[in-house]
């Protein structure tokens, strides 16, 4: 074969071989990107509202059963609402069945606007102290408790310093004059009375004494 000849068929191999790689690479990087575009996010676990009330120690009631127990003090409430009710504004002629109802779709829901509706009327009345003493201590505003001091004084300090969620009490503990004694004056004020699931504070108040006013057990 001549020197011609040579290059030529050397050339030619040269070609094909770096054909066949950059075909290669090329199966490669498709196989690449389709192993990309398969690879997707496991799905959210969906909690519905009825199982996290129920985690939460609230009983729900019976939204299948007319007349059980606990909806005749709901609904009595629940038509004095102003606000805090399924359509936003009062609901005064609505009728047992017509709140189950409400309910029976809320409960299977798993946002939280309905959560803290359901949280109210889709369970049995109860108070904020006793959900909270489920998983949380009071921490006490009437009398010095031992190794509850550093407790007061942490949440006392970090209230100054508190979202626009709880901008009211955040001002009052900012005052010149305010001090431990000044939040310890608010907790007392937010649960006694106890405050009750039905009231429309409910939801505002079970958030503030959980944050300020209590501890996880």
């Amino acid at each position: 074969m001549t020197l011609i000849g040579k290059s030529i068929a050397t050339t030619a191999v040269v070609g094909t071989i770096g054909g066949v790689g950059a075909y290669a690479g090329g199966l490669f990087n498709i196989n690449s990107d389709s192993d990309k575009a398969q690879k997707v996010d496991p799905p959210k676990e969906v909690v519905f509202i009825s199982s996290r009330l129920t985690d939460e120690g609230y009983e729900l009631l019976d939204t299948e059963k007319a007349g059980s127990a606990g909806w005749d003090v709901v609904l009595s409430a629940y038509r004095k609402a102003q606000t805090k009710t399924f359509s936003g504004s009062p609901e005064v002629s609505t009728e047992e069945s017509g709140l189950r109802n409400k309910c029976r779709v809320a409960l299977k829901k798993d946002d939280d606007k309905n959560y803290l509706l359901a949280r109210q009327w889709c369970v049995k009345e109860t108070t904020v102290n006793k959900i909270l003493e489920k998983t949380h201590k009071l921490l006490n505003a009437t009398q010095v408790v031992e190794g509850e001091a550093e407790k007061w004084n942490k949440k006392f300090e970090d209230l100054k310093q508190a979202t626009d969620e709880f901008k009211e009490l955040r001002e009052k503990m900012k005052a010149t004059s305010a001090n431990v004694e000044t939040l310890k004056a608010e907790c007392k004020e937010l649960t006694t009375p106890e405050v009750k699931t039905t009231e429309e504070k409910f939801n505002t108040v079970l958030t503030q004494v959980k944050e300020w006013c209590a501890v996880t057990k």
